[in-house]
């Protein structure tokens, strides 16, 4: 499962609270694209299922399916600001990382 920050923590804390929806729990998506390329979402979820695979870091839960989680291990979201905007990010694992795109086509 992905590892999360605490700074991402505290800045998806604030955005459930701001949502009214402080007791829900912040849902990592992984799509695959092409030659095994991943893209990342996010989604406020007010349900954890019981398959879901579990994080909770800072009073927040994150939470994926359990094929996502298995594609997050090493992953790490973080929240990162610049220049007055900001945003999370997911850094792929290492193994997932390519050398600047696979040529598939897919993206």
């Amino acid at each position: 499962m992905v590892q999360v920050t605490e700074k991402a923590a505290v800045k998806a804390r604030e955005v459930l609270q701001r949502m009214g929806a402080p007791e829900a729990a912040v849902r990592v998506l992984v799509n695959l694209k092409g030659c095994n390329c991943s893209r990342y979402r996010m989604a406020v979820d007010p349900q954890v299922r019981p398959e879901d695979r579990v994080v909770e870091v800072g009073g927040v839960r994150f939470v994926a399916d359990p094929q996502a989680a298995e594609l997050l291990v090493g992953a790490v979201l973080d929240y990162h600001e610049e220049n007055g905007d900001g945003g999370f990010v997911i850094q792929p694992p290492v193994e997932a990382d390519h050398d600047g795109g696979c040529g598939c086509g897919a993206h």
